[in-house]
């Protein structure tokens, strides 16, 4: 006869197996338009960067990135003309915070998100574990948003994962507002099978989606 101690493991091995096999990834898509920048909305200490290449040729400022972007990464968007956000200590000190607005198609799991002549897409921003929780990141988005009709771009677009809660309170704090999320299942660390979108109604102006149809099949991990 099992006992409650037993049926609790059982259930717990069970699920720790299901995992293994079944992982469901869900992320989530926030949308907003320009918004001027005050210089107040930089924190105490640091100064706000924004670059981009002024041709394919131009060499990335390697000597400037935030040490964890991987070089080979940061130096395709610069060459293919992303622009780079950062946050910098004062007086010539060291990026700190950074990341991307691109006017490329990102692809996300198991779709691309669509780039309309005016949209820009917001990617890969990051953080020195050692400044986290000072305001940095949402301080690069308002600076994003303020940035983006230099570049000709009236919406941008950015994603996270919905368990990723510091980067939903950041991004929400920069007024972006959710318009979908992406459901989708990783199966045996592989494969990505799609689950579907859930849209927040009347989020997105008519004729204008988030995503393309698809993208093409995935076998890494996120």
């Amino acid at each position: 006869m099992k006992t409650p101690e037993g049926a609790r493991t059982m259930s717990w091995i069970a699920s720790r197996a299901l995992s293994r096999l079944v992982n469901v990834v869900e992320m989530e898509v926030s949308v907003a338009g320009p918004q001027p920048f005050d210089s107040d909305q930089m924190p105490t200490g640091y100064t706000l960067q924004v670059g981009k290449a002024p041709n394919p040729a131009a060499p990335f400022p390697e000597t400037t990135t935030y040490p964890v972007h991987d070089q080979a990464d940061a130096r395709l968007f610069w060459q293919r003309g992303d622009c780079f956000l950062a946050a910098a200590l004062e007086r010539g000190g060291p990026v700190v915070a950074s990341g991307w607005l691109s006017t490329h198609p990102r692809v996300l799991l198991t779709r691309s998100i669509r780039v309309y002549p005016d949209r820009g897409v917001l990617f890969d921003f990051r953080t020195d574990p050692n400044h986290r929780r000072r305001g940095l990141y949402t301080a690069l988005l308002l600076a994003a948003r303020a940035h983006a009709p230099t570049l000709g771009l009236t919406e941008l677009v950015i994603d996270t994962r919905t368990t990723n809660h510091p980067s939903r309170m950041a991004i929400a704090r920069a007024g972006f507002q959710r318009v979908t999320r992406l459901r989708t299942a990783h199966l045996l660390s592989r494969w990505w099978l799609d689950l579907g979108t859930w849209d927040d109604p009347g989020t997105m102006p008519p004729g204008r989606t988030v995503f393309t149809r698809s993208a093409p099949p995935r076998t890494d991990s996120v």
